[in-house]
């Protein structure tokens, strides 16, 4: 590990260096995958555009839910006062049928010369009408005036009675309509349990001495009630939605401007935790049968963004500082998860996407093994050192070329330096790196330098084991220990 490090560091374009940045590169590409963008900006407007997305399909959803949860109430509004009108009506026409049947009664006794009956004409015996005797008929012009009337009342009476009848047939339609909305599950809203739930939570001695939430929940009964009021006696689902949506919020704001942000947001969470599932039971009762539908799809929605928050929060962390990256991925830091996903969302085993989680971790596991492999890699300079039988400021000096080929060839270096001249030195070694057999490099050097080099290596016992003195057997018969083997048939 020493050994590699010393190359990556001395050398850029070593492959201990290309292959840690291609590591380095792969890790924040899966890192990047899942945070929508390899950028913050990037993973920014990943975000911004899941969010136009979702909104594009639960707006209609919403719309349509709350609409139908309103539509009795709206209905009844509506078609209410005309039932009222068609019943009045229908009283009017009833009374005054009545009243044309008594005229036409009372009109038909006088054109037959009959008396005034007694409810008309006071108590006692009926009277003689005036102007006839007894037992002598005779026809007077009030008679006749008398005859015609009470054709007239008859006339009056039929049709009241069939206005009577025609009003009530309206009334009974519009009923019809009325009760037709149970059958379709419309019913207007009724905002009782809600009422009832904070009145069971400003009552619950558990909360005593909690002054915040219980002002909060008392606000927020008024605003109920209010908006019942404000809308002609039956909620608008409309006002619950917001006060659920924004309402809360905004009542603590109020109540308590100089809160800080991380204690208003759990009082949101404890408030909204009361009167969330009475505001929904109430919005699906009252005809909004899919709005837990809606409100399933949007979360859901909403958490895949957050996650895309927390993964690119990972991103950032993995550029600055590895440390905090595997603090947050393994756990260390839940405050971090928690504010994006809310009071009590804290553990990001719990809240990340499985899959996301799974590659998330693999990057850390990496990120692990190279976090060990710099330690080790300290830990093992001085052993490289006493290997090589080099002092550690020696060794940073050494060209790297353990990219390509071994050790043997910084030996080799080592054993010509001081023993040529610098720019055969420098020819040999560029020489070296781009693999070129010993024999060729040699053969370019001057007599004098070419002698100086093999009678170097020759001597030592550590490049020339076996002890050949010959400088032309070096060019015939021996392999180069410093190049790799040429594979290439094509090649001469």
């Amino acid at each position: 590990m020493a050994l590699g490090k010393m190359a990556e560091s001395i050398d850029t374009k070593s492959l201990y260096r290309l292959l840690r940045e291609g590591q380095e590169g792969a890790m924040q590409n899966q890192l990047a995958a899942v945070a929508g963008g390899a950028t913050q900006t990037a993973a920014r407007e990943a975000q911004v555009g899941a969010k136009n997305e979702l909104t594009a399909i639960t707006t209609p959803m919403r719309d349509v839910e709350l609409s139908a949860a309103n539509q009795a109430g709206q209905t009844i509004s509506r078609l209410g006062p005309r039932v009222a009108q068609k019943d009045a009506s229908m009283v009017n026409a009833l009374q005054g049928q009545g009243q044309a049947a008594t005229d036409a009664a009372q009109q038909t006794t006088l054109s037959m010369g009959g008396a005034i009956p007694p409810r008309l004409g006071g108590t006692g015996a009926p009277q003689p009408v005036s102007g006839v005797v007894p037992g002598m008929p005779r026809l007077s012009p009030s008679i006749t005036l008398n005859a015609e009337r009470a054709a007239e009342s008859g006339v009056l009476s039929g049709e009241m009675g069939a206005l009577k009848v025609q009003r009530q047939s309206e009334r009974d339609f519009i009923q019809n309509q009325i009760g037709s909305l149970k059958d379709y599950g419309l019913k207007p809203l009724d905002i009782t349990p809600i009422i009832n739930a904070i009145d069971s939570k400003l009552t619950d001695p558990n909360l005593f001495g909690q002054t915040q939430i219980l002002k909060v929940l008392q606000g927020l009964k008024d605003d109920f009630t209010g908006a019942v009021a404000a809308n002609g006696g039956v909620a608008d689902a409309r006002a619950l939605y917001s006060i659920r949506k924004a309402g809360i919020s905004q009542k603590i704001d109020e109540m308590f401007s100089g809160m800080d942000p991380a204690s208003k947001q759990r009082l949101t969470a404890k408030v909204l935790s009361s009167v969330k599932n009475p505001i929904d039971n109430a919005i699906e009762t009252a005809g909004g049968t899919g709005w837990k539908n809606y409100l399933q799809t949007f979360e859901t929605g909403m958490r895949g963004i957050d996650q895309q928050k927390l993964a690119a929060l990972a991103l950032e962390k993995f550029k600055g500082s590895k440390e905090e990256f595997l603090k947050l991925v393994r756990g260390d830091n839940p405050d971090a998860v928690e504010k994006i996903f809310g009071p009590g969302s804290f553990n990001i085993v719990k809240e990340m996407d499985p899959i996301d989680l799974y590659r998330t971790s693999r990057v850390a596991s990496k990120v692990e093994r190279d976090i060990g492999i710099e330690k080790e890699a300290v830990a093992g300079a001085r052993g490289l050192a006493r290997i090589m039988g080099m002092s550690e400021s020696q060794i940073n000096g050494i060209p790297a070329f353990f990219s390509t080929t071994t050790t043997t060839i910084n030996m080799a270096l080592k054993l010509l330096r001081n023993k040529i001249s610098q720019d055969t030195y420098d020819v040999i070694e560029k020489s070296m790196i781009g693999g070129r057999s010993a024999a060729d490099i040699i053969k370019t050097l001057p007599s004098k330098e070419r002698d100086a080099v093999l009678r170097t290596l020759m001597n030592s016992r550590q490049w020339n084991p076996e002890a050949i003195t010959a400088p032309v057997q070096l060019s015939i018969d021996r392999k180069n220990n410093l190049a790799p083997e040429n594979r290439n048939n094509l090649r001469p």
